[in-house]
């Protein structure tokens, strides 16, 4: 596939280099993959929940609707973890680690297809792949982006050595390698096309094999879709799901602004030389996907590629960069490196190739030093960018739901039956899930999840069936028979401090995770207790909760001014469907008034869903609203009701409690404004 005169390293150079290369992949992604990062993100805690299903044998997906939509592949490798290790917080960590030391070698594999005889240009491609930062960043990061560049490396790998050997096997393997790849990672999706455009490379450079290119291309593709057949008919069966994920991320549509595509595609160009991605759970924030020397390896490279205009091999990896970072250029965020990990194995093949074309400026040996000393230096830089700045920095604790895995580590010792409390944690997942249960019926899109996910997998089944989450800036949550620990992160404006004193709680011993700024406090609370508040008011909301009254809001209140208000709720019903709460502002004695200002939220201010609530709970939740500038001096009053918060918004009945209807509006509070 290459003009070049063949290389002929000494045999137990070049295996002794592969060893290095592998052993320094190994330490860069293996080295405190059991301690650090600190912290466990809700997709990480997500894939492993599920992997711990499929290794217990509840579950055996194809597709996996959870969390938007994911493939399921990387579950079972997780799940093949779990049951390596057990249910550890970085048994997720590790199979992504083993899978990027996998891929470094798959990468010197590819090299040596492409470029045959060419060994030390496989020892750099593998080098420059288990030194370059972003796949270090996702071998340690639990997660699917880390199997695209696994699964195309091996489809690459097995095409050139069909298409070069004339082996009907190995076109069988490239087929089920890349009907496999369509279970690892939304993206790989693109590939089969990939496949099809390599295929048209060779054959135009190759012209005496296009008979063999045309038939191996096909059988692998048929392959593919043998393999690939139980997840399309998942997708026929379920429509909903193919492009469900793909649909909230898309920011450039066929027949969209060609700006918005040149702007996105600039940013993820740029990413690779100025600012990267910004977002801390793939990257450092802003760090370039290479550092200087990268730069400079990888424009020498683009100038090799740009002279094997008639090479296939060339076509090959310029497809593969351009396939691979496609994603970013069409999706929000850019640059987006966790969309656009498939792109890295080709990246490194280019690094590659520039620094052999820079070798081969100098001397044998000069030139093997530099060669040398640059990868070296580049994984070092690296290693410390990732171990000492990454790893370490307080946003990436925060980031990685460090105070989740905080809270959940602080709960894990209570006995059973022991209700388990955790604040400020609060979850938007579910108000996306709703918009997701428009589009899809609600067979297809199953059952409400509080996505939890981090904290579900660290408790484990039987106390995450205990534990509640809930935002305590805007309320606290009390059982009214059972004992409770509780885990409130500190000087966080969390009202469950003071509210748990006034309970009769006790405060335990704080857990510190051992970053700055992040301490959590630990209360144990015990029944009997009573609280009541400043003015009751039982009212009745069937089959969902009972109002038991308000505390008086501040006194002295003028026009602007935030009025709060706090109402005591006790919880009769766990609901199948959300309901909001409305609050509205009126002038007190006029029947008809118009709304002042409003609030209409789920409890807890979206954090403590009504189908996430525990009959008998005492729900103190605390709402804050803005008086107008121009609202006169006066008496006012506070009306309150419930309405289902998808389909038809229609209120929930308010009645006493001996019965009587009361409408689906009640007061729940007057007040007076001041001049």
């Amino acid at each position: 596939m290459n003009s070049e005169a063949p290389e002929r390293p000494h045999r137990a150079a070049y295996w002794a280099a592969v060893g290095a290369v592998l052993t320094a992949a190994a330490v860069l992604r293996l080295g405190a993959v059991t301690t650090a990062p600190i912290g466990l993100h809700v997709d990480e805690g997500f894939h492993l929940l599920q992997a711990q299903a499929i290794a217990a044998g509840r579950s055996l997906p194809v597709f996996i609707t959870g969390n938007y939509g994911n493939e399921p592949g990387f579950a079972y490798l997780a799940a093949l973890a779990i049951a390596g290790v057990g249910p550890q917080a970085w048994a997720g960590r590790l199979a992504s680690a083993l899978a990027g030391i996998l891929t470094v070698g798959l990468v010197m594999r590819v090299a040596l297809e492409l470029f045959p005889d060419r060994r030390w240009l496989a020892v750099w491609a593998g080098a420059a792949l288990a030194g370059l930062y972003w796949h270090v960043h996702f071998s340690h990061y639990g997660s699917q982006p880390i199997l695209a560049p696994l699964t195309a490396c091996l489809v690459v790998a097995g095409l050139a050595r069909s298409w070069r050997t004339g082996s009907r096997w190995a076109a069988i393997g490239v087929g089920v390698a890349l009907g496999l790849s369509l279970y690892a990672y939304v993206v790989m999706r693109l590939f089969p096309f990939v496949v099809i455009g390599f295929g048209l490379c060779f054959a135009i450079a190759r012209r005496p094999h296009r008979r063999w290119i045309a038939t191996s291309t096909a059988l692998a593709l048929g392959v593919a879709a043998i393999v690939a057949a139980p997840l399309a008919l998942f997708f026929i069966q379920n429509p909903g799901w193919f492009l469900n994920r793909a649909s909230q991320i898309a920011t450039v549509a066929p027949g969209a602004d060609l700006g918005a595509l040149a702007d996105q595609t600039f940013k993820t160009l740029a990413g690779l030389f100025w600012r990267g991605d910004q977002d801390a759970r793939y990257n450092l924030p802003g760090r370039p996907a290479f550092d200087v020397l990268q730069i400079v390896a990888f424009v020498a490279g683009l100038w090799v590629l740009g002279t094997r205009r008639r090479d296939p091999a060339a076509w090959v990896i310029v497809l593969w960069m351009a396939a691979g970072l496609a994603p970013s250029m069409i999706t929000e965020g850019a640059p987006q490196f966790g969309r656009t990990t498939l792109a890295t194995p080709a990246l490194a093949l280019c690094l590659a190739l520039g620094l052999d074309a820079l070798r081969s400026r100098l001397s044998p040996r000069a030139g093997m030093l530099a060669v040398t000393a640059a990868l070296a230096l580049s994984a070092g830089l690296t290693g410390y960018d990732y171990f000492a700045k990454y790893a370490s920095a307080p946003d990436t604790f925060a980031t990685l739901n460090g105070d989740e895995w905080t809270i959940a580590q602080g709960l894990r010792a209570a006995p059973d039956p022991t209700r388990l409390f955790g604040s400020p944690v609060q979850r938007d997942y579910y108000l996306d899930y709703a918009t997701a249960g428009a589009r899809l019926s609600r067979e297809q899109f199953g059952a409400w999840d509080r996505g939890y996910w981090s904290i579900a997998y660290l408790l484990g089944d039987d106390a995450y069936a205990r534990f509640t989450g809930y935002n305590g800036r805007e309320c606290v949550v009390a059982p009214v028979d059972a004992p409770a620990w509780y885990m409130v992160r500190a000087d966080q404006g969390d009202r469950a401090p003071e509210f748990l004193r006034a309970l009769g709680a006790l405060k335990a011993d704080p857990v510190d995770p051992g970053v700055p700024g992040f301490v959590f406090d630990r209360y144990v609370l015990t029944p009997p207790y009573v609280a009541q508040p400043a003015r009751t008011a039982y009212v009745h909301f069937p089959e969902l909760a009972t109002l038991l009254g308000s505390d008086l809001p501040s006194n002295g209140l003028h026009a602007g001014d935030p009025l709060t208000v706090a109402l005591w709720w006790r919880v009769d019903a766990r609901t199948t469907e959300p309901f909001k709460l409305f609050l509205h502002v009126h002038e007190r004695d006029a029947a008809d008034a118009p709304i002042l200002t409003q609030r209409d939220a789920e409890p807890c201010l979206n954090s403590l869903p009504t189908w996430a609530w525990t009959p008998g709970d005492i729900v103190y939740d605390v709402a804050t609203m803005t008086l107008p500038t121009d609202i006169a001096p006066g008496p006012y009053r506070v009306d309150a009701g419930w309405y289902q918060a998808n389909g038809d918004g229609a209120r929930r009945p308010a009645e006493s409690l001996d019965g009587a209807a009361l409408g689906d509006t009640v007061t729940v509070l007057e007040f007076e404004v001041l001049p």
